[in-house]
């Protein structure tokens, strides 16, 4: 699983809320977060629509099983936890805070090695 995950950054292209049902019409475009695995760390490129600019936030990540942990860099709190709900080459599905977020690898990879 690990080998898919930091194969490439992982772009967010769509979500829905988990409590909806599963139906084409509670689907939304995701604003197009880019997150890097790599070597146990993460690297988030996250964009805020209202500023029209992007925010680079670093740290540690811990995968179990169908877990991701993410962990501040300096003193290892705990940020988030996400289930992943798919993992190949191509796609990744995971539940997250109540949405379920798809991603795919981004066209041009703002955080390519």
């Amino acid at each position: 699983m690990t080998i898919h995950l930091e194969a490439h950054s992982w772009e967010s292209l769509a979500y829905w809320d988990s409590g909806t049902e599963a139906e084409r019409a509670q689907l939304f475009e995701a604003v197009p977060d880019v997150y890097r695995f790599k070597n146990g760390t993460f690297d988030l490129l996250l964009f805020a629509q209202e500023e029209g600019e992007r925010r680079r936030i670093s740290g540690v990540y811990q995968q179990t099983e169908d877990r991701l942990l993410f962990y501040d860099k300096s003193n290892r709190t705990l940020l988030d936890s996400w289930t992943i709900r798919f993992l190949d080459a191509h796609y990744l599905a995971v539940d997250m805070d109540g949405l379920r977020v798809f991603f795919v690898a981004p066209d041009q990879d703002p955080l390519a090695p």
